[in-house]
């Protein structure tokens, strides 16, 4: 019975190894508020060097009547999830066409971005990557072969 269960525990560990080496995004709250500063970190959990664009916007927020500019530099796409439970790509936030450059992260590495999103609903992000040191990445190419991960999904209310 004892060898039985050391095996099943050996074997869990050599499974489970390959899944916890990833890329994640986490975030800390499930819950904000529209034009609230969302902050989002990248957490590269393998044991190679990812590279991945920050698109980088402009964007005018109103304050009392009055407008603030911020400045926003995120490597996320932010998806909507629409009353018919799809979702789709949410105009606006952070546009990769508008501008942007190579960010990358070495194994073990994080980062933490901050943006804001002005509708409600229910959101979730994305982040595209790929396995190099960014040297050989093009942030103009829309035909780039990435990885994809995704964020829980959260609430903007």
């Amino acid at each position: 019975m004892k060898n039985g269960l050391t095996a099943l525990m050996l074997l869990l560990s050599f499974i489970a190894s390959p899944l916890m080496a990833q890329v994640r995004i986490q975030m800390g709250a499930r819950q904000y508020k529209a034009k609230e500063k969302i902050t989002a970190r990248v957490i590269n959990s393998t044991d190679r060097t990812i590279a991945y664009c920050v698109g980088i916007a402009l964007f005018g927020w109103s304050d009392s009547g009055k407008i603030v500019p911020d400045l926003t530099e995120s490597p996320f796409e932010v998806l909507h999830k629409s009353e018919s439970g799809k979702w789709g790509f949410l105009a606006d936030g952070v546009d990769m066409g508008t501008s942007s450059r190579v960010g990358s992260l070495e194994p073990g590495e994080s980062e933490e971005y901050s943006f804001k999103v002005r509708s409600t609903g229910e959101k979730r992000l994305v982040f595209e990557y790929m396995f190099d040191d960014g040297s050989n990445m093009d942030c103009s190419d829309p035909y780039m072969k990435m990885k994809k991960v995704r964020s829980r999904t959260f609430m903007v209310r």
